[in-house]
């Protein structure tokens, strides 16, 4: 007998058969009236088997303070239970805060006796309820990702402190020639100003060979921020007097050319360390590396003084923006953040978020050590935490490390993981979304792309087969001032690009692809409350899994009020949130994303089927940008249509590929209506998908999630 879904192209006349690259067409629309039909056909050849339990899941990160009880209440657990997601990942907070995690707050200092230098939490078979992130006190950017409110110590005016670089990228620690990973420090002086000289106060270590850079940009390109350095053909070039191949440490004031010239941005490329240590200092890592204290820019007058541009002060708000190419992970008890939590894993587990199934977690590497993150493999197995995959670090992308900087850190985890348990699968790198594509500064054969490049770092270590599997975040939006509907077009293109460009950049396509992380924007705006961002969030999980190996994982599953994100353009109160809370997480409404999630888990896909295979198929149509489709056979054999409008304003009718009669789920502005007010903000209209029933034809309302589900006639052979 032939599948039941290919009994039904048969039965239906108009269907033809297509090849698995037509997913489906994308094309420019001609203006559209209510009596307009677009006329649905399918593929006959499968894209894809799969099982939701392993292509389908949610994550959950740290957040503030409380956290950790929010989950535990009924109706949070509820609420996020009802989404039916079941794979659980894990999300690290602190790798994007430039902290250190201590998963469990019990642990041992490198020096014990002053509660400071390196961590390694302490195995245990005890219940951990939270962890929390450590401050970097020797860091070296500005800004970061997270709260925030945190600084450089290359420019806080303090003589005391000062920035030091990851001691796990020296030679000592990965086999290599010293040079192999020389470590950075760009100063932003946020516009051009003319500089002759610069001032580096060196700690210990200091660097013995180092030059300074300047950056230039193409003509007529406009400088927004540092992020353009590396997204654009941004060049560094030497200053004439910026080559140091003696340097002796202390504090030294260098003329960098003859005239002033007019830069933006200076750095400082080291590539010989002193390695000496301070006083008393006899751990290794305490020399290996770069320190320096304090920064400044500016010129050196014709009587010898020199005139400081850089301003100093320990706030990211007031001191002149400074980036650091790693930090060393050495802190202190005092650094702790106690304003935010990691939760538990054993919370997790006894709330049973993970559904019994293996969880993806995480290990810090950016900002932590080999023999913290082997305690934590350890301690999950000690404590019965089922898991079969680790995600080494979090954005490190985000985080402006070379690829080959945490390419070495990478297989510094990788062979101590391993070497507790061989099995493991391990991967990442959880990219940041970069539409234009994921790039670093030029190597030496011109190379910019992120990913080639950490390829063939492993490559040529003999280690790809430590890369098990490939992850990235889905945010491809960072401004709200193109339309909604421009967005909705704009996004399912973006990524297919983007996937195809990581290919071209021989990303592996025989592991798992995983989106770890998803949504409209990584800011807040009030159309992730609204219908737009429900939709892109349905059309991302659905466009990904067509792939041979994707799967996508939800964000925002953890009831919260709205915020406000002034960073972004066109910012208004919103966020990715599936639930909305009150101040204290309980749940107050449910939320367009929950709608959508529903539809896709309970009635695109069986519920309750997670672990019994689907089959994908192709949805062939004229080419328009108004309209998503995407098809299932389910195993209760029935088949299943996603059906997107895209559209703000458009009503689109759609002749369906079947003759019998189906069933609809519908979900439109008719069923939702934000008030915004704020942090007040919440639904004035908040009504369940309605049901319907439909033959040959259906009509979708602007900008509506649709499911139509029939039971194709059964064969007669």
């Amino acid at each position: 007998m032939r599948p039941v879904f290919l009994t039904l192209l048969s039965f239906v006349g108009f269907l033809f058969a297509f090849s698995t690259d037509a997913l489906f067409a994308q094309g420019q629309a001609e203006p559209l009236t209510q009596s307009d039909t677009i006329k649905l056909s399918l593929n006959e050849k499968p894209l894809r088997v799969f099982r939701p339990d392993e292509v389908l899941g949610y994550g959950i990160d740290g957040a503030e303070k409380g956290i950790t009880a929010q989950l535990q209440r009924k109706d949070n657990r509820d609420a996020i239970r009802s989404l039916g997601l079941r794979r659980l990942t894990y999300r690290l907070r602190t790798e994007l805060g430039v902290q250190a995690w201590h998963w469990n707050l019990d642990g041992e200092w490198s020096e014990p006796n002053k509660n400071r230098g390196y961590w390694t939490s302490q195995k245990t078979q005890k219940p951990i309820l939270f962890g929390r992130g450590y401050a970097l006190p020797r860091r070296g950017t500005t800004a970061d990702q997270a709260n925030n409110n945190g600084y450089s110590r290359l420019t806080d005016g303090d003589p005391r402190t000062f920035w030091k670089s990851n001691p796990y990228l020296d030679s000592h620690f990965t086999n290599e020639v010293e040079a192999a990973h020389p470590q950075w420090i760009v100063i932003d002086l946020e516009r051009e100003t003319e500089v002759n000289a610069i001032r580096l106060s060196w700690a210990s270590p200091f660097a013995v060979r180092y030059r300074m850079d300047f950056c230039e940009f193409p003509a007529n390109f406009k400088v927004r921020d540092f992020a353009d350095t590396f997204e654009e053909e941004a060049n560094w070039k030497p200053f004439p007097l910026g080559e140091i191949t003696n340097g002796r440490g202390g504090e030294v004031t260098l003329r960098l050319c003859g005239h002033p010239r007019r830069v933006r941005f200076i750095r400082i490329w080291m590539t010989q360390s002193s390695y000496t240590a301070p006083r008393r200092k006899r751990d290794l890592r305490d020399r290996c590396g770069y320190a320096i204290a304090e920064i400044g820019v500016g010129k050196i007058r014709r009587k010898g003084e020199f005139t400081d541009v850089v301003r100093h002060a320990p706030a990211s708000d007031r001191q002149t923006d400074t980036f650091a190419s790693s930090t060393d992970p050495w802190h202190t008890s005092d650094n702790a953040d106690t304003d935010t939590e990691q939760p538990g894993f054993e919370g997790l587990v006894k709330a049973n978020y993970h559904h019994n199934l293996p969880i993806m977690v995480p290990v810090g590497v950016i900002y932590d050590t080999p023999e913290n993150a082997v305690a934590l493999i350890k301690t999950l197995k000690l404590l019965g935490i089922p898991f079969s995959e680790v995600e080494l670090g979090e954005e490190p992308d985000g985080q402006y490390i070379s690829p080959e900087d945490y390419a070495a850190l990478y297989l510094q985890f990788a062979k101590a993981i391993h070497a507790v348990d061989p099995a493991l699968k391990l991967g990442g790198v959880s990219l940041q979304t970069a539409t234009e594509g994921w790039v670093h500064w030029k190597d030496a054969k011109g190379d910019r792309a992120w990913m080639r490049r950490f390829v063939r770092f492993l490559r040529a270590k003999n280690a790809l087969n430590e890369f098990a599997f490939f992850s990235l975040e889905w945010y491809p939006f960072d401004e709200f001032t193109t339309s909604a509907e421009a967005q909705l077009k704009q996004n399912p293109v973006l990524l297919d690009r983007a996937i195809a460009r990581l290919k071209a950049e021989e990303v592996p396509v025989n592991i798992p692809w995983y989106i770890t992380e998803f949504g409209l924007s990584p800011y807040a705006s009030r159309r992730e409350v609204e219908l737009p961002g429900a939709i892109l969030n349905a059309e991302i999980v659905a466009r990904f899994l067509q792939k041979p190996t994707g799967a996508a994982f939800f964000y925002g599953a953890i009831p919260a009020t709205p915020y406000y994100e002034a960073e972004a353009e066109g910012a208004t109160w919103g966020g990715l949130l599936a639930f909305l809370g009150d101040d204290t997480g309980k749940v107050k409404a449910i939320l367009p994303s929950a709608h959508a999630v529903r539809l896709l888990t309970q009635e695109w896909l069986q519920p309750g089927a997670g672990n019994k295979t689907h089959t994908f198929f192709g949805v062939k149509f004229k080419p328009n940008d108004n309209l998503g489709a995407y098809a299932v056979s389910r195993p209760d054999g029935q088949c299943a249509l996603l059906l997107l409008n895209r559209s703000e304003k458009k009503t689109l009718q759609v002749q369906l590929p079947f003759r019998e009669v189906g069933k609809a789920k519908q979900y439109s502005p008719a069923q939702y209506l934000w008030h915004d007010a704020k942090e007040a903000g919440k639904p004035t209209k908040n009504l369940p998908p309605v049901s319907l029933t439909c033959r040959d034809t259906i009509d979708l309302p602007p900008f509506s999630i649709t499911v139509v589900r029939w039971k194709p006639e059964k064969s007669t052979e």
